[in-house]
């Protein structure tokens, strides 16, 4: 038990016996002053072992019977120790000052209650204590528990994206191996790199944005290698935007949709833009790639690169709302809210 609770205790302890010595048995104020500071003292002393009691009989409801006579007995061993120790130190001290004290064996009874009391008092603050220190491991644990949950998720959903590109990226070489040898060449070489770059970068959960941006030119430097002036890109990002914090990868699926869905259905040059702003405690990153008037077929897929963002942003920010897509005048548009600290 804390030192500090204890002396509380024995406070309390010295205050019921003051009162109950002097008020009410109407003694001397120096003998009710030397007394119940001495039977203090000596309970300060013995209620050092009732934490370890605490702590050795363990709560348990299924057998409170059990459970309570050791604690009433260990209250009745208590005070009678207690009674023990401080009458012969009471009476020491006070023979030696010629004193006679017969009043303490008259009033032995009521000294046995109140330390039995006080003694049942600390032990059940003792079991709250316990029970709170338990609590508040229980969530620090189930805390670490959910990190440790949201981390592997976290994870996986980063491994579902990088397969998808690489799945992606070895079709088009398989398909350039026979159209254009060196271009299919070129296209493993800048693969390489770019598998490479991801590597050395996949245990970050967050990455600058400048890496990022660097990440996704070589990712499109890789498609352009197949597709020419099929489609034109660009950047509108502010220098002191760059070094803002965002999630490792989570803008890859994006421009994967824009290639797949954007240029690859498109007879017409696509482009694809990204603009970064902040405002209102977000950096709001958009990218947005053109659409032909028509589409020939209903564009169509799984959906797996955005709702793993929708669902990586919500992991690590704890909110839902962090990406929408637009469709409109020719323009398919993903703007992401990226928390800035």
């Amino acid at each position: 038990m804390k030192l500090f609770y204890r002396a509380i205790a024995a406070l309390f302890t010295v205050a019921v016996l003051f009162f109950l010595f002097y008020f009410v048995y109407d003694l001397d104020l120096v003998y009710s002053v030397v007394d119940a500071v001495i039977s203090a003292l000596v309970f300060f002393a013995i209620s050092a072992g009732f934490g370890f009691t605490a702590k050795f009989v363990q709560l348990d409801f299924s057998k409170l019977f059990k459970f309570l006579s050791i604690h009433f007995l260990a209250a009745a061993v208590v005070s009678y120790t207690w009674l023990l120790v401080t009458g012969f130190l009471i009476g020491t001290i006070l023979e030696k000052f010629s004193i006679n004290y017969s009043f303490f064996d008259s009033s032995s009874i009521e000294r046995f209650l109140i330390v039995a009391l006080v003694y049942l008092l600390m032990i059940a603050y003792n079991y709250l204590v316990i029970s709170y220190d338990n609590y508040k491991e229980k969530v620090r644990e189930e805390a670490d528990l959910r990190n440790l949950i949201t981390e592997a998720e976290i994870k996986t959903l980063k491994f579902q994206i990088n397969p998808h590109f690489i799945f992606n990226s070895l079709n088009s070489i398989a398909a350039l191996t026979s159209i254009d040898p060196d271009k299919a060449r070129e296209m493993v070489i800048k693969l390489a790199d770019f598998l490479r770059y991801t590597l050395s970068t996949n245990s970050k959960q967050m990455n600058s944005l400048r890496d990022e941006l660097d990440n996704i030119e070589k990712y499109l430097s890789i498609e352009k290698i197949r597709f020419g002036d099929k489609f034109i890109y660009r950047f509108d990002v502010s220098e002191d935007l760059l070094d803002s914090t965002v999630p490792n990868m989570v803008l890859q699926p994006v421009f994967e949709n824009a290639i797949k869905y954007g240029v690859y259905e498109n007879l017409e040059q696509t482009s694809i833009n990204t603009r970064a702003v902040s405002g209102n405690g977000y950096l709001v990153i958009t990218i947005e790639n053109s659409l032909e008037d028509e589409p020939k077929k209903e564009i169509r897929g799984e959906g797996v690169g955005l709702r793993n963002i929708q669902e990586r942003l919500r992991l690590i920010y704890n909110q839902s709302n962090l990406i929408r897509t637009e469709k409109g005048n020719k323009i398919f548009r993903v703007i992401l809210k990226i928390p800035l600290p």
